[in-house]
């Protein structure tokens, strides 16, 4: 006689896997989220190391215009075009990207390290990207290394930055939105 499972042991067999995919999902989707943010720190701080090494050997920073043009959509990955001042930096990450790029200058402002820390939008305002350019070095913020990008498709972009003031710093204007 052949032993076989019964309706009933397939449906509670169904309804466990439905109930763990159900768990595991969202977990999965949120890691993904905050790998990709990361990469996006990482290719901050490496820009900004970049800035600072540009700096030393000419005496001013470089702006430079949002790259890829184009924010990508959601989990979609944007190619690296070389059509800006990133590439005066040697900065060029590896494969597509998930965010965008750009270098404001915050020259004349005199905003330092605390005050964007407090008021993070403020700062993020206060620094437009600009066509591609140059900074003078001043005794506070000069530049703000911007990366935006939304990664959930939900229409709300997260954006964080770093400055080159305090070192390896990088502050979220939206911590929660990615």
């Amino acid at each position: 006689m052949k032993k076989a499972f019964s309706l009933v042991e397939v449906l509670v067999a169904v309804v466990i896997l439905a109930i763990l995919s159900s768990i595991a999902i969202p977990y999965y989707k949120k890691y993904f989220l905050v790998s990709k943010r990361t990469e996006a720190i990482n290719n901050l701080l490496s820009i900004r190391s970049m800035e600072e090494a540009y700096r030393a050997v000419n005496d001013e920073y470089i702006t430079a215009k949002w790259t890829p043009a184009d924010k990508p959509a959601g989990s979609l990955k944007m190619e690296w075009k070389e059509d800006s001042y990133f590439s005066k930096l040697g900065f060029k990450p590896n494969g597509a990207v998930f965010y965008i790029y750009g270098v404001g200058n915050m020259n004349g402002l005199n905003k330092t390290h605390l005050l964007c820390e407090l008021n993070p939008q403020s700062c993020w305002n206060d620094a437009p990207v600009p066509d591609n350019g140059f900074a003078d070095v001043t005794s506070y913020i000069d530049i703000l290394i911007k990366a935006e990008g939304d990664l959930d498709d939900d229409n709300e972009t997260g954006r964080i930055f770093s400055h080159d003031e305090i070192g390896k710093k990088v502050i979220y204007v939206n911590f929660s939105e990615f």
